[in-house]
């Protein structure tokens, strides 16, 4: 079954190409068709520097994460156990203001 499905689509991918080839028009005389899969080297190092620029600038443009506000009062939580115990039952905020008070 297998077999059958992969040689239908080799087939089906064959007819698709040879008909993209058949239809495509030609620029100029002097374009031989290997030349069309290369580009010259001024244009790839302009890809080059702008893949990097990009790049850099995303990495750049990122801030810092923010701290949390409440990891002291969860590490406080997480070092009393049956708090830590209770917060993974109920959430850390509710077993923390049962056990400390308010937040």
């Amino acid at each position: 079954m297998n077999k059958l499905i992969l040689v239908s689509f080799l087939a089906v991918a064959t007819l698709c190409l040879c008909q993209a080839d058949d239809s495509a028009p030609s620029n100029s005389a002097n374009d031989s068709p290997s030349s069309e899969a290369f580009v010259s080297r001024r244009v790839s190092a302009q890809v080059v520097k702008r893949h990097k620029r990009n790049y850099n600038r995303f990495y750049n443009a990122r801030a810092a994460p923010t701290p949390d506000p409440l990891e002291p009062l969860r590490e406080v939580c997480e070092l009393n156990p049956d708090c830590d115990e209770l917060a993974d039952h109920i959430g850390f905020q509710e077993a923390y203001r049962r056990f400390y008070g308010p937040v």
